[in-house]
């Protein structure tokens, strides 16, 4: 494992309805398969955290091993092609957000953070990732997935409201892919 601090990792599609909602509107031209990212910060000491925004958690870290453990989709390591700067301070932004709940409307001006928008969040100043409209189905439509799980949360459907998703900050050009993890 070539981890370095500051690296993303992706999942692949998992088993859950939203995760499938996220690829199937989400994919890009790329036709990527990931519903989520994730940011790896190695202390000095060689160990690997995973800091990551997750429905089920909120904005947390998992030590590695835990983490891969948990997991039944495919990880893949992402690095970006030109340095980070300041590595440190993506990573201290990250954990300054450690115990906010779950972004689950994917307003950004509701409270908490989505796994991208944590990641746009950390890395602001540093690597500009670029919002855009969101989608929640193909060509401006919403997937009756989406509209449901709206419904339950008893918002609108944000589509075209600016923000992020896994699969466009990969098409955006700033990463690169480095190896399969899992």
């Amino acid at each position: 494992m070539s981890f370095q601090n500051a690296d993303l990792i992706f999942l692949g599609t998992g088993q859950g309805e939203l995760d499938q909602s996220i690829v199937e509107s989400t994919a890009g031209s790329k036709k990527l398969n990931y519903s989520h990212v994730a940011i790896v910060k190695v202390d000095a000491d060689g160990q690997v955290t995973i800091i990551e925004a997750s429905p089920k958690g909120g904005v947390q870290a998992t030590d590695w091993e835990n983490y891969r453990q948990n997991r039944q989709e495919a990880i893949s390591l992402y690095r970006f092609k030109e340095p980070v700067a300041r590595p440190e301070a993506v990573i201290a932004k990250a954990e300054a957000k450690l115990g906010k709940p779950y972004n689950k409307s994917f307003y950004p001006d509701d409270p908490g953070y989505y796994c991208s928008e944590l990641v746009l969040e950390a890395f602001a100043g540093q690597k500009d990732f670029k919002t855009i409209p969101m989608r929640f189905g193909p060509r401006g439509t919403v997937l009756p997935s989406w509209q449901t799980y709206f419904d339950k949360l008893g918002k609108s459907v944000p589509n075209g409201v600016a923000g992020s998703n896994p699969n466009n900050l990969i098409e955006q050009g700033l990463l690169e892919f480095v190896e399969q993890v899992q």
